[in-house]
């Protein structure tokens, strides 16, 4: 008598970081669906607290903003300094060996204000309106689809206040291109 191995309903070991974790394979709907892991945003959780305590919601965003503007503004002069060709030709041409030491550090500053101003957002609670608020509370589902072009990645998150205990669920969808670039 011949077995057939029904691959239709099958479990299967994710390799990687999660590699002790069993996963559910549906081949009839080209699912692949498994628990994910929390978000680590150790920088903002602790650098942006601070932040905003020390300068407030409206300092944060002109810092950042301010970071932002000087960072292009930097970046395009200087990209006609070494251009042969002005690319935009109201700006200065800068070409100056420093000049890539104030583009970093710049960079790195909107990036850290801005950064820290969208996580103050989005963990601040809807109901009681506590800031930094929302935790993660358990592991994110995920459910992978295979499409004909690549693959969608669904993501779904359980936030939860530490204040008020409100939750919230938020997606986050990727699209993933099987596209080979030459």
């Amino acid at each position: 008598m011949n077995k057939k191995n029904n691959i239709n309903n099958s479990k299967g070991v994710i390799i990687g970081d999660n590699n002790t974790q069993n996963i559910n394979i549906n081949k009839k709907n080209n699912h692949t669906k498994y628990k994910g892991e929390k978000e680590n945003n150790i920088i903002y959780e602790y650098l942006a607290p601070i932040l905003m305590k020390k300068l407030g919601k409206n300092k944060i965003i002109l810092i950042g903003t301010i970071s932002l503007v000087l960072f292009l503004f930097g970046f395009f002069s200087y990209l006609n300094g070494v251009s042969s060709i002005k690319l935009i030709s109201y700006l200065p041409s800068l070409n100056y060996n420093w000049m890539i030491y104030f583009l970093i550090i710049t960079f790195i500053i909107a990036v850290i204000f801005l950064g820290s101003l969208y996580f103050f957002n989005i963990t601040q609670c809807k109901k009681c309106l506590n800031s930094f608020a929302y935790e993660e509370y358990k592991l994110p589902d995920v459910d992978e689809i295979k499409l004909h072009d690549g693959h969608k990645i669904i993501t779904i998150r359980y936030y939860k206040c530490k204040y008020c205990g409100n939750e919230k669920t938020e997606n986050f969808d990727e699209f993933i291109s099987n596209e080979k670039k030459n």
